[in-house]
């Protein structure tokens, strides 16, 4: 299964709307503030730290130890 970070933002710290379909949200491996996801694409990127095994880092946070999403909470 590939990693969809739009099935996790709920997991996220929204910080900062940024216009049109892209979102920043706070790092939860870093600590930074430059998260940011595209929401129409589902591209992603940490600002502070960009390498491979900082999103590996990001995905596990996310996901643990599988690639199973989980139900997004529904909001009443």
């Amino acid at each position: 299964m590939n990693f969809e970070i739009l099935d996790y933002t709920h997991k996220l710290t929204q910080n900062l709307y940024e216009g049109g379909v892209s979102y920043r949200y706070d790092c939860p491996v870093c600590g930074g503030h430059n998260l940011t996801v595209n929401e129409a694409t589902g591209r992603w990127k940490c600002w502070d730290k960009d390498n491979e095994e900082h999103r590996k880092e990001i995905v596990k946070y996310l996901v643990g130890d599988n690639l199973t999403p989980q139900k997004k909470p529904v909001k009443k």
